[in-house]
């Protein structure tokens, strides 16, 4: 539920409370998202404030909003009166604030089903939506998916297809790319690159 900030003020500890509330859900004091990269705009949750509710009043889509605030939770249970969310990333972002193409989820989809469907790579679809958890289990119904960005480095010069027995180690051998180029072009590979799919195409350049 949303915490009452007129409690903080009774008591008068209500900078305490919002310097905690802040570090707890891992924000800048100056109400960005917690990347450091800044926001260009933000939003004060009101009460009887809910996601869908902000999200229709700023224009912002579902996946859009918890990229920019990872610790909102899935439910969107955990807004806070008074807390600052990041509504549009900041110009030296590390993904741009706009999508050239969009999906909205609809029931029965799942990501391989809406890879099918729109020609894009699972690494891309989880590259461009960081909300997506590595299982693909949190979609809903409703929610805007983003396809294609529209900032410097939105595309790839060079990709990869994924094939069967392939290691990060042996792409990149077989490629040149750094590990680190490769995780950073391929957000959706985890650390242990244990999550290559056979057919997955990846950012390469």
């Amino acid at each position: 539920m949303l915490w009452d900030a007129s409690q903080a003020y009774a008591n008068g500890r209500f900078d305490v409370q919002v310097k905690t509330l802040i570090a707890a859900n891992g924000c800048s004091a100056a109400g960005g998202s917690g990347t450091g990269d800044g926001c260009a705009q933000t939003y004060t949750v009101k009460s009887g404030d809910t996601c869908s509710a902000i999200e229709a009043a700023t224009g912002v889509s579902d996946a859009e909003l918890h990229a920019l605030n990872p610790a909102i939770n899935s439910g969107c249970t955990n807004l806070s009166i008074g807390q600052t969310l990041c509504i549009q990333a900041g110009t030296g972002g590390s993904s741009s604030s706009g999508c050239t193409q969009t999906y909205t989820v609809k029931s029965g989809d799942t990501c391989s089903a809406i890879e099918t469907a729109t020609g894009v790579s699972d690494a891309e679809l989880h590259a461009l939506n960081p909300a997506i958890n590595s299982g693909c289990t949190n979609l809903s119904v409703g929610q805007t998916l983003c396809l294609s960005g529209s900032g410097s480095g939105g595309g790839c010069t060079q990709t990869y297809t994924v094939k069967s027995g392939d290691t990060c180690s042996a792409i990149e051998a077989a490629t040149g790319v750094s590990d680190a180029q490769l995780h950073a072009l391929n957000a959706a590979i985890n650390s242990g690159c244990t999550n290559l799919s056979i057919g997955e195409t990846l950012c390469l350049n």
